[in-house]
C-alpha cells in the first residue's frame, strides 16, 4: 500500500524480484474551483492534504477573489490563477493528479474535460479525506502525475 518515501524506496529496491502493488508516493490533491466556491471548504481541504509535504496541495482557479482568499489561509502548497476554466482543465489533466476535487457551478460540464486523476470528487461536499477513509475509492491511487498511464489499485 502507500507509505512514506522509504516506503516508496523499499518497493523500488524489491521491484522485479517481488510483485509490488505500485511506486506511490506523498498523497496529492489538485482543486479545480470557480467564483462559486465556497472558500472555508477550500481551505480546509487544502489543509488537510497539505500536512504530508509542501506543494501537494493545489487550487487551480480563474477566481482572484477566490485564491486571494485561499493565499491568506493555506500556508503550504500552491496557488495558480488560470484566464479562464478551460485553462484551469488543462493544467489538471497535465498534473494528473491523485486527487481532483472539482466546486464549480456546473462540475458535469468540467468533468467532460478531464482526462486525468487517480480519483474525482464532485462538488463541495466531498472531501478527499471522506472518500479514502469512508465512502471512496481504494486508498491505493496514481500519484507524482502517474494517473495519466495508471489507474488506481483495485479488487
Amino acid at each position: 500500500g502507500p507509505g512514506n518515501e522509504y516506503v516508496t524506496e523499499a518497493k523500488r529496491q524489491v521491484f522485479g524480484y517481488s510483485d509490488i502493488d505500485m511506486l506511490a508516493g506523498p498523497s496529492e490533491v489538485l482543486i479545480l474551483a470557480n467564483q462559486y466556491a465556497n472558500p472555508s471548504y477550500i481551505i480546509k481541504d487544502l489543509m488537510a492534504q497539505s500536512e504530508h509535504r509542501k506543494g501537494l496541495s493545489i487550487l487551480v482557479t480563474p477566481s482572484k477573489r477566490l485564491a486571494k482568499i485561499v493565499k491568506r489561509e493555506v500556508e503550504k502548497g500552491y496557488l495558480i490563477l488560470t484566464k479562464n476554466m478551460e485553462q484551469a482543465i488543462d493544467i489538471a489533466n497535465q498534473f494528473a493528479p491523485e486527487h481532483l476535487q472539482i466546486i464549480v457551478k456546473n462540475p458535469r460540464k468540467v468533468l467532460k474535460g478531464i482526462k486525468n486523476a487517480g480519483a474525482i470528487f464532485i462538488g463541495p461536499y466531498t472531501p478527499v479525506t471522506v472518500g479514502d477513509y469512508v465512502a471512496g475509492p481504494s486508498h491505493v491511487l496514481p500519484t507524482g502525475g502517474t494517473a495519466r498511464f495508471f489507474s488506481g489499485l483495485g479488487v
